[in-house]
C-alpha cells in the first residue's frame, strides 16, 4: 500500500503525519518505507538522518543515477526505513520538466522493491509541482492535511484535479486529515465545520489535536512513540494508523 500526504499549503502538520504514521504502522509490525520527497528533508531530519550534499538520496533516483534501493537507510525504528532527501532534490526537479513520463519515475523506482515493504509513505513537498505529480502517480491512496483555519481549503480543488488528472476522473481513495486543532478556538472550528460540510464524507474520523509532546518531538528528532509514547499526540497517531488499516486491510 503506497500512500502520500499531501498538499501544497505549509504549516498543516504534513511532515508530522508522515514520520508519526510511518513509525506507527512499523510499531504494529507492518515493514514501512517512508519517502522523503520534499527538498526541505524534513522528514529525514525528523528520524535524525541528515545528509551532506553529495549524499545519495531521492534526488539520485529521480535523475535515474541510481536505483531506490540503493539509497535506502535503516531508522533507529524498528520496522521503518528512510529513502532520505536534501537541496539537491529542488534541481533535479527543474530539471525534470523537460523529461518525457516525467511524474512516472517514483512509481517505475519503486516496482522493483515494492515487495519488500508492506507499506510505503510518501511525504510530498507544500507544492503542486513535479515532485507532488511523482506522489500522486505512485500512491494507491492520498491523504491531504489540513488545519482548521479560515485559508485550510485553499488550493484544495487545485489538488483534487492534479489527481484525477493523473489518477482518473472517479479516483476515490482521497482522504482530508484534520490536524492541528486546538480545542479552545471552538468559534473558528464551528465556521470551518460549514466550510467543509462538501468534503463531509472524504474526512477521516481521526483528528490530530495540537501538543507540546508533538513539537518537542520534532525538535528531538525522534517519532512521537520513541519521545513520549503516552502523549495525547502518540495517541492521535496511533488512532489514525488504525483507521488507514481499516480502510486498506
Amino acid at each position: 500500500m503506497v500512500i502520500s500526504f499531501s498538499t501544497h499549503k505549509g504549516g498543516t502538520g504534513k511532515t508530522t503525519s508522515s514520520i508519526n504514521v510511518a513509525a506507527s504502522l512499523a510499531r504494529v509490525q507492518k515493514n514501512t518505507l517512508l519517502i522523503d520527497l520534499d527538498p526541505q528533508g524534513h522528514s529525514s531530519i525528523g528520524l535524525n538522518v541528515e545528509l551532506a550534499y553529495e549524499d545519495p538520496n531521492i534526488a539520485d533516483v529521480l535523475s535515474e543515477r541510481v536505483s531506490l534501493g540503493d539509497i535506502i537507510q535503516e531508522t533507529a525504528v524498528p520496522g521503518l526505513w528512510l529513502a532520505p532527501s536534501n537541496l539537491r532534490l529542488a534541481s533535479v526537479a527543474e530539471s525534470l520538466f523537460t523529461k518525457f513520463k516525467r511524474e512516472e519515475r517514483l512509481a517505475h523506482s519503486l516496482e522493483p522493491i515494492k515487495e519488500r515493504y508492506e507499506w510505503v509513505v510518501i511525504d510530498c513537498p507544500p507544492a503542486l509541482g513535479v515532485l507532488t505529480a511523482n506522489a500522486v502517480s505512485a500512491s494507491d491512496a492520498i491523504i491531504i492535511p489540513c488545519q482548521m483555519g479560515a485559508r485550510a481549503l485553499d488550493g484544495l480543488g487545485d489538488l483534487l484535479d492534479l489527481i484525477h488528472l493523473l489518477k482518473y476522473k472517479k479516483f476515490e481513495r482521497w482522504h482530508i486529515l484534520l490536524t492541528m486543532i486546538d480545542p479552545r478556538n471552538t468559534v473558528t472550528h464551528e465556521f470551518f465545520q460549514e466550510l467543509l460540510k462538501p468534503y463531509e464524507a472524504k474526512i477521516l474520523k481521526t483528528k490530530i489535536f495540537v501538543t507540546e509532546a508533538l513539537n518537542q518531538a520534532q525538535i528531538a528528532r525522534k517519532p512521537i512513540f520513541s519521545f513520549d509514547p503516552k502523549s495525547r499526540g502518540a495517541q492521535n497517531y496511533e488512532e489514525l494508523t488504525q483507521e488507514l488499516l481499516g480502510l486498506y486491510p
